[in-house]
């Protein structure tokens, strides 16, 4: 919920807030592009996310970026979003980038197929159910709907990328922008991309303790 406007106020007062050069939506979704880039190489997918369909929750700063990485990808997308306008905007940006994309309602999320699903709005949506997806990997907080979740998910054939690891990128950018300007921001975007390797550590540690990502972090998930 916090807008350029709020960025605003922070930036009339301090200056260790996000600079208005910075683009958070993009800083953060290209995190998650590389998370869901291991994914789809642990899980052995030689073509990455091409022709995997994708469901983006959420179309705002950075489900909507996120989208233009998919499309770049050759995903086939769908999107959910309360807000049809956003909805709508997301499927003219998808079209222009060549991309094709379709709206489903949010009513129906509990029934929709997809191979992948990315949650980019509110928490709190992955639940037992999301084990029909082969990967979950998103940007938005506390997503598991409960930490009981993540061990069923572990136990089914459901990869779990949690969002702690993959949603920092605004953060990364924000933070070396601000030490060294410009400059920064060629190394904001190399440690971004490699989020792409923490991830992939992190899943084959996962794998060969048979243990569930999210066990990897403490305290409990809540």
């Amino acid at each position: 919920g916090t807008s350029e406007r709020e960025l605003g106020w922070l930036r009339a007062t301090t200056s260790f807030v996000n600079a208005p050069s910075n683009n958070p939506g993009r800083a953060t979704a290209r995190g998650v592009n590389a998370g869901l880039e291991a994914g789809a190489n642990h899980l052995g997918w030689a073509e990455g996310l091409k022709g995997k369909t994708v469901l983006v929750q959420g179309t705002g700063s950075v489900g909507l970026e996120l989208i233009r990485f998919l499309v770049d990808s050759e995903a086939r997308i769908l999107v959910m979003d309360v807000d049809e306008e956003k909805a709508t905007l997301a499927t003219h940006v998808a079209e222009r980038q060549g991309g094709c994309l379709s709206v489903i309602d949010p009513r129906d999320f509990a029934t929709t197929p997809a191979d992948v699903y990315c949650p980019c709005a509110v928490g709190k949506t992955v639940d037992e159910s999301c084990a029909r997806f082969d990967l979950i990997c998103g940007s938005a907080n506390l997503q598991l709907a409960d930490p009981r979740v993540a061990e069923f998910l572990h136990k089914s054939t459901s990869l779990f990328i949690p969002e702690m690891t993959v949603n920092a990128g605004a953060v990364i950018e924000g933070i070396l922008v601000h030490k060294w300007g410009e400059a920064g921001r060629q190394k904001a975007e190399e440690h971004i991309v490699s989020t792409q390797d923490r991830v992939t550590s992190l899943l084959k540690r996962a794998q060969a303790s048979d243990m569930n990502p999210m066990a990897r972090f403490s305290p409990p998930y809540s």
